[in-house]
């Protein structure tokens, strides 16, 4: 019987790749193939390699590329191989050492593994979104594609069409850092009593993967953002290409039931009739091409998504008792309604090239333009019982970056990343209270380069330092409304230099530390009202260290134990003056500043029940926690909110995330549980005293419960949360078939948008007609329930049972 690495190493592939640099072959290959390549800059240095062309095994392709080189190919797995110098293999030409072993230089790895599995192998905690993710839970609204994801959620997600992440009770004025190949667009907006609404702009039909990065990070990702980062990247070739093509096409179309065209502008009741699957009125596309020449990367991608208001489920709960035992309805919507101002019409643009010069370097350019059409309910009016469809809200994002990349093969001191980007956003406004039209640009770059070295006896050491320097422009000059001053403008400099040490004495023990400093000024350009008086611009700076360490005292079984402390400054919504009249400026607003402590257990077997399946797991304990936390409070001497620091905020709980994978049967599991969520803030009360007299004294209270005029109720995360997605591929894997369970809580804060916990089950399908040619089909919500998702502050209910059909061929 041949094995299953056998048969995965014999695997028929197509190639074209011309004769080049050994080097730039062997990326080639790698990009083609999925394998995992190991080499000395010594080795391939100087080298050119035979042309590959036709289909053959991968092993079959690398010994042709390699023929005439002086290397040779030692393949130790399904899709695992080194390189050597000679005909014979690694053991030729080898010292040796007294016990016989042999003793080898230092093997540079090189290879397209699974991104998947980074997650699991780092001493912290992150997660990984892929491709196939993204498209089987694509969803209704923007951040459908987050679910899943422990311990993170898009909040307020059923509004409008910008996406905010909450990661673990986290979020909000730029605590959570999101970029689109390493570009920055973020704009925080008040949206009246509920809160506030920190928007970024996102197209998720031209992402193809998303890397999620929980708490203060030693990156140029990092800089200011306490909570973590969630990094997006759009289609590459790769994506686009079919195996060993140096040209390609990639159309895609789909169908969506379960909405409607939205009503016309005034409309204040709710239909409840939505449309079929083949109502062509509401539909979605793009084409997409891309080329390989001559270590040239071209990709150019258009989309565009139209549906119409969608309509809630029929079933589920939806009232509560009040704190009175009177039952409330969590929602003016009713269960089968229409959900007004739920409609989006998107269309985007893409343009991208990388090319390589000089052997070891790289650059790579791209645009991405997005319109946004969508509509939007103003918070304050479902909680004041006013429904009505309100003219679209039209939004235009504009992202520019350069990248560059040197990554010599015979210098281990050098692999150097550069990142230029700018972002810019135009908001119309909307025809309600104080979404006013706005211009925002993003600007900046950072800088990395990571310096490794090896000791015979002290192991190796990775140095990775670098640096960023990030601008948010904000214009917003709005006039006055009512005699009010309405005007907006700020811009904040954020500066970062950091530093860290990876230090692996054995192959069982790692230890790191680090090192960021971080300065900030906000510089308020807003015509002062006189009555507020002048205020100082705010600055301010903080170094913060962070430690680790990663013990593996058996293969593929990992414990590990991170601290990293984090830095905020004040965001431009909460230190520019002047943009309404029932917020005032702080001029005596400081930083906040995160504690982050991680521990647990990484599990990363192969072979486990079956031959070739494997099991991932990962567990982790997390308590971060943050003094200065900025909330909205309402002084007593005052008649308006004011942003101000409170003591301390802390939020603690556990993750669990697995997958186990057959080839033939997959699933994955993930959960978060909060054992502690916590507002500190300073309370005066008078107390009686041993001699009969009353004293006015001052003490911190810590409570689960934020002071109900702060935006932070509306951050809280449900106490449990967990899903999972279970499915099978048949048919030689042409049938990918299975589902995902999905619980959240109830909000654990009774005084703010409740919601009540819900259980949703979605369906999916994917059949593989050609190898050109794709069909997926979807069903979300399948039993039809009525809900609203978790951290939603405005009411605005969920979609009921929605169909998906998407169609995708290759050429």
């Amino acid at each position: 019987m041949i094995s299953y690495a056998q048969q995965r190493a014999a695997e028929q592939t197509s190639f074209d790749i011309p004769a080049q640099p050994l080097s730039a072959a062997i990326a080639s290959f790698i990009r083609t193939t999925g394998w995992e390549v190991g080499f000395t800059s010594a080795t391939v240095s100087g080298r050119r390699s035979a042309a590959v062309t036709g289909t053959m095994a991968p092993a079959q392709a690398l010994q042709a590329m390699l023929a005439g080189t002086g290397v040779s190919a030692d393949i130790s797995g399904p899709s695992t191989a080194a390189l050597v110098s000679g005909p014979g293999g690694a053991a030729q030409g080898a010292p040796v050492n007294a016990d016989g072993s042999l003793v080898l230089d230092t093997i540079t790895v090189s290879g397209g593994g699974n991104p998947a599995d980074a997650p699991y192998r780092s001493s912290g905690s992150g997660a990984y979104i892929s491709a196939e993710q993204i498209e089987r839970f694509r969803g209704t609204s923007t951040g459908d594609m987050l679910k899943s994801t422990p311990g993170v959620i898009a909040s307020a997600n059923r509004n409008g069409a910008s996406l905010e992440v909450n990661i673990r009770g986290v979020q909000g004025m730029n605590r959570v850092k999101v970029t689109v190949d390493g570009s920055e667009q973020t704009i925080a907006e008040g949206q009246g009593y509920p809160g506030s609404r920190t928007r970024s702009y996102v197209d998720p039909d031209l992402i193809a993967g998303i890397e999620i990065e929980k708490g203060p990070q030693m990156s140029g990702a990092g800089a200011g953002a306490i909570g973590g980062s969630v990094n997006m990247r759009t289609l590459d070739v790769q994506d686009i290409l079919k195996d060993g093509k140096q040209f390609g096409v990639r159309l895609k179309g789909g169908l969506m039931s379960n909405n409607r065209q939205p009503p016309p502008t005034g409309t204040t009741t709710f239909r409840d009739d939505p449309t079929s699957l083949f109502d062509f009125d509401n539909l979605n596309g793009s084409v997409a091409a891309a080329a390989t020449l001559g270590g040239i990367d071209l990709v150019a991608a258009y989309s565009r998504r139209r549906h119409g208001n969608y309509f809630a489920g029929r079933h589920g709960k939806s009232t509560y008792a009040d704190d009175w035992g009177n039952e409330q309805t969590y929602s003016l919507y009713r269960p089968g309604s229409e959900v007004l101002n739920t409609g989006l019409e998107t269309e985007s643009f893409l343009l991208k090239s990388s090319f390589s010069f000089l052997e070891d370097h790289k650059v790579q350019l791209s645009w991405l333009r997005s319109d946004f059409s969508y509509g939007e309910t103003w918070p304050s009016d479902l909680l004041y019982g006013a429904l009505k469809q309100n003219d679209p809200r039209e939004t235009r994002t504009n992202r520019l970056t350069a990248k560059y990349e040197w990554d010599p093969a015979d210098n281990d001191a050098i692999r150097l990343r550069a990142n230029v980007y700018y972002a810019d956003t135009n908001d119309e406004g909307a025809a309600y209270a104080f979404a006013k039209p706005y211009t925002s640009q993003n600007y900046g770059f950072d800088v990395e380069n990571v310096s490794q070295f090896h000791f015979d006896a002290l192991g190796s050491l990775a140095l990775t330092y670098g640096g960023s320097f990030a601008v948010e422009d904000l214009n917003s000059s709005q006039g006055r409304v009512n005699g009010s001053n309405f005007f907006f403008e700020g811009k904040r400099d954020v500066a970062s230099l950091y530093a860290k040490a990876n230090w692996s004495p054995t192959d069982w023990l790692a230890l790191n530390a680090g090192l960021r400093y971080l300065s900030y000024k906000t510089q308020d350009n807003s015509p002062v009202s006189g009555s507020y008086g002048e205020f100082d611009d705010l600055s301010g700076s903080s170094f913060s260290p962070g430690f680790g360490a990663r013990l593996e005292p058996w293969d593929g079984v990992q414990f590990f134990a991170q601290y990293n402390e984090g830095y905020r400054p004040p965001s431009l919504r909460e230190s520019v003056s002047s943009y309404d009249t029932s917020l005032v400026p702080n001029p005596f607003l400081k930083a906040e500043h995160a504690r982050n402590l991680e521990a647990g257990i990484n599990l990363l077997r192969d072979d486990v029940l079956v031959g070739g399946d494997k099991l991932r797991v990962k567990g982790v304990f997390f308590n971060n926690d943050i003094d200065d936390y900025i909330m909205r409070l309402w002084p007593k001497s005052s008649a308006y909110f004011m942003m101000d620091n409170i003591d301390r905020a802390r939020f603690s709980g556990i993750e669990l995330s697995a997958n186990y994978d057959t080839g033939t049967f997959f699933v994955d599991g993930s959960f978060t549980y909060f054992t502690k969520v916590d507002y500190c803030y300073p309370s005066a009360r008078w107390e009686n005293q041993p001699d009969g007299t009353s004293q006015y004294v001052e003490s911190d209270v810590c409570s689960s419960t934020p002071l109900n005029v702060d935006f932070s109720a509306g951050f809280v995360q449900p106490r449990f949360t967990g899903s999972v997605t279970a499915g099978a591929r048949l048919f030689e894997e042409k049938l990918t078939v299975g589902g995902r369970v999905s619980y959240v809580g109830t909000n654990p804060v009774a005084n703010f948008a409740p919601w009540p916990s819900y259980t949703l089950v979605d369906l999916f399908a994917s059949y593989k007609v050609s190898d050109s040619f794709r069909v997926d089909v979807a069903a979300d919500n399948i039993f039809d329930r009525y809900y609203l998702d978790a951290l939603s502050n405005n009411a605005v209910v969920a979609p009921g049972r929605t169909f998906r059909l998407d169609l995708t061929a290759k050429f």
